[in-house]
């Protein structure tokens, strides 16, 4: 149950796909916007032995690559899919 928030207002256009988003057995492609860094404010679920911690990630700041594929998720999770804010296109 994260959030992300920007950390900067820059944005990039990222190439992404979806293993949620096939078509006929091919991954369907977009570009998207994607902030360059952002502050994420949630948890992580740890297994430590047989137990479960929760690790605070209150203000734990993403950029570059990590910072897309957190965008990506956390956007999942609010049932937000690439296919709605980005553009397909054709990319081998």
């Amino acid at each position: 149950n994260c959030e992300y928030s920007p950390a900067v207002e820059k944005k990039t256009l990222c190439v992404e796909g979806c293993l949620s988003l096939k078509r006929k057995n091919k991954l369907q492609t977009f570009e998207v916007e994607r902030y360059d860094e952002i502050i994420v404010d949630g948890f992580e679920l740890i297994k430590n032995g047989s137990e479960l911690d929760l690790i605070s990630l209150n203000g734990y700041v993403v950029s570059g690559f990590m910072g897309t594929v957190f965008q990506h998720e956390i956007d999942h999770h609010r049932a937000i899919l690439i296919s709605e804010i980005g553009r397909e296109i054709e990319f081998y």
